[in-house]
């Protein structure tokens, strides 16, 4: 019977021993389990404003490449606009240019006899000529 006392004393230490290194096993372990939790959120946080900051920049540079793109439309319009009328203005320089052939053409067959009228004719088609160009 003493035998069994002291084996159940025994048994009863190494209990509340253990009992007490789990405890602080436990401890150690929770408080190591906060931490992580903590040190975890912490770069989810950073890694999420980091996101935010990046998603920002890239917003900006679409914006950016949007009125750049914007810009560049508007000068090609602009020019393929101002290539049109360059063209329309050579092709009726050319027509008029014809028409001014033909009636000098009729002037000069009229003979030399007009020659003082078909000078003066020549400068007014020529001064009329002149003033659509400034146009």
């Amino acid at each position: 019977s003493m035998m069994s006392d002291n084996t159940l004393e025994t048994v009863n230490i190494i209990d509340s021993e253990e009992s007490e290194y789990e405890s602080d096993d436990r401890d150690d372990w929770r408080s190591d389990v906060i931490k992580g939790h903590f040190e975890t959120s912490k770069m989810v946080d950073e890694a999420l404003s980091g996101l935010k900051e990046t998603s920002e920049d890239a917003q900006d540079l679409l914006m950016s490449t949007i009125s750049v793109s914007d810009m560049w439309n508007s000068y090609q319009d602009k020019f393929k606009l101002a290539c049109k009328k360059l063209g329309e203005r050579i092709e009726a320089d050319e027509r008029e240019r014809e028409e001014m052939m033909k009636k000098y053409g009729r002037v000069f067959k009229r003979g030399h006899h007009h020659k003082l009228s078909t000078n003066a004719t020549i400068v007014r088609q020529q001064a009329k000529f002149m003033r659509k160009e400034r146009k």
